[in-house]
């Protein structure tokens, strides 16, 4: 099991087949069973669909082409700008932000990976800006929602516009509406005023460090 499992790491396709197809087949048709079968028909049966099943995969890992790289980058790039369109307009699944934001760091993580040793600076930039400008917005949002029942839900409903259309300058007047603001919430009105200045530094940062949007995979 063990050289198995190092063969399925080897660069080699022929090689890498192999030694999945052994391991399936060690852990399939020799894994101990309590009580233990003795029924020979039956290990026979279930000795050859194993090896067939194994038989198809291996062929189809030689005969099916894997994705080029540069494809592979490109639908990442593609479902990043999905996912940040649908920040945008609030329709991004019930997930809270630090979790989001991990769901986008693993994904900035492939980008390497999907380079296979030609890295591309564009799209990482790319990815990067979208990932800061991302996770600003969905911070901002949950702040935000915390004035809603309080007398400030007007200033609030402001933010929220401002953030949907990453309107900068707009989110900084705001957060200077809240640091003024003179009631019985003001602390927490400082605290995300302070909040939305820094998502809006944020924001201007990572837009004028991204390149030019390139163009999706089909």
């Amino acid at each position: 099991m063990l050289g198995a499992a190092v063969l399925m790491t080897r660069p080699n396709r022929l090689l890498s087949g192999l030694g999945r197809l052994n391991l399936i087949f060690i852990l399939a048709i020799f894994a101990p069973s309590n009580p233990p079968s003795y029924n020979a028909q039956a290990f026979l049966v279930t000795s050859l669909f194993v090896c067939v099943a194994t038989g198809l995969l291996l062929v189809a890992q030689i005969l099916v082409p894997t994705e080029s790289s540069e494809r592979r980058r490109r639908w990442i790039l593609a479902s990043a700008r999905r996912d940040f369109e649908r920040v945008l307009s609030r329709r991004d699944r019930a997930l809270a932000p630090e979790e989001a934001m991990f769901r986008d760091a693993a994904r900035i993580s492939q980008i390497p990976a999907a380079a296979a040793g030609h890295p591309d600076s564009g799209a990482m930039a790319e990815a990067l800006s979208l990932f800061d400008r991302a996770a600003a917005i969905r911070l901002s949002r949950e702040s935000v929602a915390r004035l809603a029942e309080t007398s400030l839900s007007s200033v609030a409903a402001e933010a929220r516009e401002a953030l949907a259309a990453e309107d900068t300058r707009r989110l900084r007047d705001v957060g200077l509406a809240l640091k003024d603001a003179a009631s019985a919430e003001s602390a927490l009105a400082e605290e995300i005023s302070g909040g939305l200045m820094l998502a809006a530094a944020v924001i201007d940062a990572a837009r004028h460090a991204a390149p030019p949007a390139m163009e999706t995979a089909p």
